[in-house]
């Protein structure tokens, strides 16, 4: 029996845990290995030079973002949770340049430019500022050591405390994280490139 096929076997379980076919394809995980493989030059230090182009590109993204961050907020609820001091007008999914935020498991979490992870609860807006309202990760850990510490490509295991809420401005994202919630009320975090 092959791989492929043996695979299936395992399927029905795969879904049960997280969800439909499309939360945990490996299909765009191959479609942006094929896009860091452009970013390589020569055979040599192949590693290097990713982390070289990917670093550039970053430090791009992010600057463009800081002058003038373009957004359409989408899905406007009252369900909360919100800050208590103002009246906000409240949206569960947030649509940026070049990705999208929600408040809901995989795509509410992102690393801020401080290197914390943040949890999305809410996505709120109040005088012409919208901002994000959740939680920040803590007692974050290695999810793999082999055959490099997981924390220095940013994949972390993280767990919340207790409801420690707070706002954060836009202009603090650095990137977008995927989060996919573990056993025993932790979160692994995988930052998107």
């Amino acid at each position: 029996m092959s791989y492929n096929v043996h695979g299936l076997v395992h399927l029905g379980n795969d879904v049960r845990n997280f969800g439909h076919l499309d939360s945990f394809s490996a299909f765009p995980f191959e479609t942006y290995l094929g896009q860091l493989k452009k970013l390589i030059r020569s055979s040599k230090n192949p590693l290097q030079q990713i982390h070289r182009r990917l670093s550039e590109q970053n430090l791009v993204n992010l600057e463009l973002f800081q002058d003038k961050p373009d957004f359409v907020a989408k899905g406007e609820h009252t369900s909360g949770p919100v800050p208590i001091s103002k009246h906000y007008q409240q949206f569960t999914q947030l649509q940026l340049n070049s990705f999208k935020i929600t408040t809901k498991t995989p795509d509410n979490c992102v690393m801020l430019t401080t290197g914390q992870y943040f949890i999305i609860e809410n996505i709120v807006t109040s005088e012409g500022c919208t901002q994000l309202f959740g939680q920040t990760l803590k007692h974050i850990e290695n999810f793999f050591e082999f055959p490099c510490s997981s924390r220095e490509i940013g994949i972390v295991v993280g767990s919340l405390e207790r409801p420690r809420r707070r706002l954060v401005a836009l202009t603090s994202v650095k990137t977008k994280c995927v989060c996919f919630i573990l056993k025993n009320n932790k979160f692994a975090i995988f930052p998107l490139l």
